[in-house]
């Protein structure tokens, strides 16, 4: 049986992981270990679940939380590329990586890519299961836009990684 680590990127998978906990009963269980990665705690004060262990809320060059993205897609770039080598210490990647997000955000749709981009630069498997919005246009931007960035990193890459859009 081969390990697996689940990162919740921004708010949509962030929530799908703290449901997941919650239905397992903690965020490990068997070979799957769960963690989360966003720019904000909204969703997990909402989840009520203790979750110093398992998630990462990631913050400005003077260590100040920050508090989301609000759909903008290049507002916490920067903090986020400078943080993922210290996330991806963290919550150590497994033999099989899974990254739940949505495209539709600012949160998700940054860490998910620069978090595969991570991944893939060490070697690493991934697949995302990707969360599909279009509710304005800017979800359809930032979902089109989080696609094109998704498979520029591929590429550079030299890699095939597995999306499953729900």
């Amino acid at each position: 049986m081969h390990n697996v680590r689940l990162y919740g990127a921004g708010g949509c998978g962030t929530n799908i992981a703290l449901a997941l906990i919650n239905t397992l009963g903690g965020p490990t269980s068997d070979n799957l270990t769960i963690c989360c990665i966003d720019t904000g705690v909204a969703n997990v004060h909402r989840s009520g679940l203790d979750v110093k262990d398992i998630m990462e809320v990631i913050s400005d060059e003077d260590g100040k939380m920050l508090s989301g993205s609000g759909s903008i897609r290049k507002s916490n770039y920067q903090h986020i590329v400078r943080t993922m080598p210290k996330i991806l210490h963290r919550f150590n990647p497994a033999e099989i990586n899974i990254i739940v997000m949505s495209g539709a955000g600012g949160s998700g749709s940054t860490i998910g890519p620069v978090l595969l981009d991570n991944l893939l630069a060490v070697g690493q498997n991934a697949i995302v299961i990707y969360v599909d919005s279009a509710d304005s246009l800017v979800e359809v931007k930032n979902t089109s836009d989080t696609i094109k960035s998704m498979n520029n990193i591929a590429t550079k890459h030299h890699r095939t990684v597995p999306v499953i859009l729900q």
